[in-house]
């Protein structure tokens, strides 16, 4: 008898808190459900940032090629356990004109150089505020992981990821690889 009660009272909660949250709230909800799927087939937003080498990023600049965006910070374990996997998917990607990486971060200067040092990263370093990168990742986690296709939509989107590196480069090659190689319509690379 008490057992159905108790299971009662769950789903009385469980509908209570279904119907009780704002809609940013669901939103939020919804994208743990589905890793970001909602997120699918929407347009970049728009930005205009400078890496730490000086040069210019839009999202305008992002049409016409398939665009890998990484956003992270230091203190995110699963973030630096990317490093290496980032690299090598930059490696592998950059021989095409058609592709290209972005990295953002609200990081200052100073900490990304000695990341870039620790880490011997090659792509693009791009410091903005808090707030741009939270613009840009749709207000999700980090790491945030996505592909841009040739349209400026959203055609890959994940947040969160193993603190393991070799969990994130196979993350990387089951997951990230192929869909690349798809939309650059080369199946011969790596």
């Amino acid at each position: 008898m008490e057992l159905k009660k108790l299971i009662l009272f769950l789903l009385f909660f469980k509908s209570f808190l279904l119907f009780s949250q704002t809609p940013e709230e669901q939103r939020f909800l919804d994208t743990l459900k589905t890793g970001g799927l909602y997120i699918i087939g929407k347009s970049m937003p728009d930005f205009k940032f400078h890496s730490i080498t000086g040069d210019t990023y839009s999202g305008k600049k992002l049409k016409n090629k398939i665009t890998f965006v990484n956003l992270w910070f230091e203190a995110c374990a699963p973030c630096i356990a990317e490093m290496e996997p980032l690299n090598n998917l930059y490696t592998t990607f950059s021989k095409s004109k058609e592709f290209q990486m972005l990295s953002v971060t609200f990081e200052k200067k100073g900490t990304i150089l000695r990341i870039i040092k620790k880490y011997k990263i090659k792509y693009p370093q791009i410091s903005t505020s808090q707030d741009s990168c939270y613009i840009v990742n749709f207000r999700k986690g980090f790491p945030t992981n996505m592909i841009i296709d040739k349209k400026g939509k959203v055609a890959y989107f994940t947040f969160g990821g193993a603190t393991d590196p070799d969990k994130a480069k196979e993350d990387f090659e089951k997951n990230i690889y192929p869909i690349v190689r798809k939309l650059l319509g080369k199946n011969d690379i790596l």
